[in-house]
């Protein structure tokens, strides 16, 4: 007796075929008995185990170019069978998407579509047989907010369909449609429960479908029992459409905002259908206005402090200095002898000494921390590298590797000059060694921005994963600038401390006897990560970017702004970002850098921000008591500093502080760290030129 559905010697092509629905597609049609070949974009392992379970072959492509498909049919062979199911999202509301976001996701989803089904139709209307099912999405029927280019790109995947199966009918070659309503992947599965519960009441079946649902589904279109069936979108939603359409017409839906993780009631989007679960769940996965959420998965710190992380956090508890006297350079002749130095930092330990030579000391730091983080993240960059990026910020960059150049210059002349002079100097290669060295293929960038850099590089790389650019952002930033003309340039200002006679006790944020910061120097790096990618992968995540925040002064190249208004606009943008209410705020970790108009003004801000009530309750401490001001590197220390407070429910202290300084009257955790039940920190950093950038970081729960 022939087993129904069979598909007993036929060759079939999967695309996307590496996770989730693609892969039940794959184990099904080669359980029914056809030869898989299955193709992936990047996730060579998974698709290779796939290509194991169904005993066929994974081939790497993106269907998105038409080589690239006409490569993977002619791979696969005479085929009786295609199944595109590879695609991709980039959420977001379309005041926010980008031109990119549109085409990647149209060329991915229908473009993919198309170029594997002019290549694969043509041998099968030459063989006079043949079956193709194209996956969309109940998405493509209904639309869902926030997804504009996902629901285009699933509607024009069923018209494409019908269309194509008028036009091979006559062939002998059937096309089809799957439209999945809600699957359990790992999308799902971050879901609150009480949405889930909320869908569920509403889906006729009473239950997510599953991956095996779909592929059962695409075996019966495949095989012979479906062979007087082509043109046609097989729902396989359990019945919530057909709910759908049965209900009632237009209701403005709302929903409380704690089942997202946030405290507020807010619209979530205009709905087809009210009490409908589907469209509630849409609002759920667009989570707040659209966007995804992220954590951090990694950290890694070369500071003052230690030369990694742990170390580093271990000693600024212990309220340990990392000042002391210049050895760099003979700093006899300069009216500063001091600073905050690495203390036996070899970069041999992670790079191999040849690529070191060609890097300035910045770049050194800073690949050293992105080592650190990758290798805390347990990450594997090689297996998905073009949906990894890196946002590395840095104040000046290559400052060093410039004296050298211009030292050569007039010492020795022009044609003396080090060939490797200005990728040294340029700020941008920080960012460009860690993308070369680790791999990455996803968004790159490097913001430039002072001592506000950092926490601008750690916005930019929540943003790019946010709206979907990247699945993964290795974020953060670097400077050593303490060479001759930094500490000249510096001095001159009189922004340095000239406490020659007692190093460790110069950085001194908020006390009323501060005359300056003190130059640090460090680089750190934040692994960001989408939450269903991390949650899917069981990562440790250390705490959630929840909020970020940004305003310019518009007044003065170097000084603060007086009123304290625009840096709190920062602090309150970032705020409102991560939906949290001025008094649930537990940590401030200040930008205060040991200047007597800087600090002063922060408290300031910090009152304008949170209102004179909160701000008083809220503990606040300067980490660059310890640390010294790293520049551009300065953001990214605190906001590891300010994960850890989280993570371990500690207050870093600020150490030095004994006078009070009537301008600045809150509580600063004076020279001893504390215990404190951290859910919400902030970490502020100010730079030259006005700039103001503020993150929020949350307990993940």
């Amino acid at each position: 007796m022939t087993e129904f559905c069979s598909l007993n010697g036929k060759a079939a092509l999967v695309t996307g075929g590496s996770r989730g629905i693609g892969r039940a597609i794959a184990v099904e049609l080669a359980r029914a008995g056809a030869s898989v070949t299955l193709s992936y974009r990047s996730a060579k392992e998974e698709a290779e185990e796939v290509a194991r379970e169904a005993g066929g072959s994974a081939v790497q492509a993106d269907v998105s170019d038409p080589e690239e498909a006409k490569r993977l049919v002619d791979e696969a062979g005479e085929l009786d069978i295609l199944v595109n199911n590879a695609g991709v999202t980039r959420d977001g509301l379309i005041a926010r998407m980008s031109d990119e976001d549109w085409s990647d996701v149209i060329g991915t989803n229908l473009g993919g579509v198309f170029h594997t089904c002019r290549a694969a139709s043509r041998g099968m209307m030459k063989r006079r047989g043949g079956s193709i099912v194209n996956i969309s999405s109940i998405v493509g029927l209904r639309g869902n907010p926030g997804q504009t280019n996902y629901s285009a790109s699933k509607a024009g995947i069923i018209g494409f369909t019908k269309a194509l199966a008028r036009e091979l009918g006559n062939r002998g070659v059937r096309a089809n449609v799957v439209a999945p309503g809600y699957v359990d992947t790992r999308l799902t599965q971050v879901i609150a429960d009480e949405m889930k519960q909320l869908m569920l009441a509403n889906t006729p079946l009473g239950r997510f479908g599953q991956p095996e649902d779909v592929a059962g589904a695409v075996r019966f279109l495949c095989s012979d029992e479906a062979a007087f069936i082509t043109g046609e979108v097989l729902l396989v939603d359990g019945g919530l459409l057909a709910r759908d359409h049965a209900a009632p017409e237009s209701t403005l839906v709302l929903t409380k905002a704690s089942s997202l993780g946030c405290g507020r009631v807010r619209p979530l989007a205009w709905c087809s259908r009210p009490r409908n679960s589907a469209a509630l769940l849409e609002g759920a996965l667009m989570s707040l206005n659209g966007r995804r959420r992220v954590v951090i998965t990694g950290i890694g710190a070369v500071t003052p402090l230690g030369n990694d992380a742990e170390t580093s956090w271990r000693n600024l508890l212990a309220g340990e200095s990392g000042a002391g006297p210049i050895t760099y350079f003979d700093s006899t002749d300069f009216s500063v002898h001091f600073a905050c130095e690495l203390k036996d930092f070899d970069p041999s330990q992670w790079i191999e000494r040849k690529q070191a030579r060609r890097m300035d000391r910045f770049a050194q730091i800073v690949l050293a921390a992105a080592r650190q983080a990758e290798a805390d993240s347990g990450i594997e960059i090689a297996a998905e590298a073009d949906r990894i990026g890196a946002s590395i910020a840095t104040g000046i960059g290559g400052i060093k590797s410039f004296q050298d150049c211009y030292d050569t210059l007039l010492q020795r002349g022009p044609e003396r000059v080090n060939p490797f002079a200005i990728p040294c100097i340029i700020p941008n290669m920080g960012a460009g060694w860690v993308s070369m060295e680790l791999g990455t293929r996803g968004p790159l960038s490097s913001e430039c921005t002072a001592c506000a850099a950092s926490n601008m590089a750690i916005g930019q790389g929540l943003d790019d994963i946010r709206l979907g650019r990247a699945e993964v952002m290795l974020c953060g930033g670097t400077e050593s600038a303490i060479n001759q003309v930094g500490i000249a340039g510096f001095a001159a200002m009189r922004a340095l401390s000239r406490r020659n006679d007692d190093p460790k006790r110069a950085s001194r944020p908020f006390d009323a006897g501060r005359d300056g910061f003190v130059m640090g120097e460090a680089g750190a790096i934040v692994v960001l990560e989408e939450l269903e990618r991390a949650r899917a992968r069981g990562a440790t995540i250390y705490a959630e970017v929840a909020g970020y925040g940004l305003s310019s002064d518009a007044r003065h190249v170097t000084e603060p702004d007086p009123t304290g208004e625009n840096p709190a606009r920062a602090m309150r943008n970032a705020l409102a970002d991560a939906d949290v209410d001025l008094d649930e705020v537990d940590y401030i970790n200040a930008h205060g850098t040991s200047t007597p108009l800087g600090d002063a003004s922060e408290t300031r801000v910090i009152k304008l921000a949170l209102g004179e009530e909160n701000a008083r309750r809220t503990p606040i401490s300067s980490t660059k008591g310890a640390t010294g001001h790293c520049l551009g590197a300065g953001g990214a220390v605190e906001a590891i500093f300010a994960t850890l407070a989280i993570r371990d429910g500690k207050l870093p202290p600020t150490i030095n502080y004994e006078v009070e300084d009537p301008e600045c009257d809150l509580d600063y955790v004076p020279n001893e760290s504390r215990d404190a039940d951290v859910r919400v920190s902030v970490s502020n950093s100010f730079g030259f030129g006005g700039h103001n950038a503020s993150i929020v970081l949350k307990r993940f729960e």
